[in-house]
């Protein structure tokens, strides 16, 4: 019922919300809208590349995430600098404490970068170590502290607002007649690394996942594999 979302799909998805639904309030004076629209853009690309669930990334700190240049080689033989960001979470429904390598440095960066700008602008308490990635820096009404969760549902109606707008461009799973929610996400980085290759042990350590219900999607993914050598 939370279907992975196939790469055509995800491509109009965050083009969408990147270029079109991001930018439809740039201008608007109150700043929590364009601050908010930000918010989700990078909490979308980080809940597809970290396949933790929607819960995980809201609550998740700053200091959870230790960015590491882990460095590659070019063909000439000269080091370039490749950053992970290492994310250290405990799954609330199976209390499974992992480390997860997401391929976000670049956008995790980004997105702190926003933040401060934003918190300098507007005279904002400042993130720390403490504070929510995907948090709320602005006070409520007639108070000074800032830095709280949003509250999950905000992440909920804005995916359905997002998937509304969507409707009829999207091709969907081609083996499920369920819309995309906000755990396809976590389904996407799932399936990705199974038909990637990625081997079933490692796939369900960095999901949180029992090895049996991660072997699950393995045999099927696998069984799709093999169509052809099958028939």
């Amino acid at each position: 019922k939370n279907p992975a979302i196939n790469i055509d799909d995800w491509r109009t998805i965050t083009n969408f919300v990147r270029n079109t639904w991001r930018n439809e309030v740039k201008h608007n004076t109150n700043q929590r809208y364009w601050y908010w629209r930000n918010l989700i853009w990078h909490f979308i690309l980080f809940s597809k590349n970290s396949g933790m669930s929607p819960e995980e990334v809201i609550k998740m700190k700053w200091k959870q995430i230790d960015i590491v240049d882990e460095g590659r080689w070019d063909t000439s033989g000269e080091r370039k600098v490749w950053e992970v960001a290492y994310v250290s979470t405990t799954r609330s429904k199976t209390q499974a404490s992992r480390e997860i390598p997401v391929n976000q440095a670049r956008e995790l960066r980004r997105w702190k970068e926003f933040v401060i700008e934003e918190c300098t602008k507007y005279n904002l308490p400042m993130p720390n170590a403490n504070t929510e990635v995907f948090g709320n820096p602005f006070p409520r009404s007639g108070s000074k502290e800032g830095w709280r969760p949003y509250h999950r549902s905000m992440f909920s109606a804005s995916w359905r607002e997002i998937m509304k707008r969507l409707d009829g461009q999207l091709k969907g799973h081609r083996h499920s007649p369920h819309p995309y929610t906000q755990y396809s996400l976590r389904s996407s980085f799932i399936e990705d690394h199974l038909l990637r290759g990625t081997s079933v042990v490692e796939v369900a350590r960095m999901a949180g996942h029992a090895i049996t219900e991660t072997q699950r999607s393995y045999e099927r993914l696998d069984l799709r594999k093999r169509g052809a050598e099958l028939t």
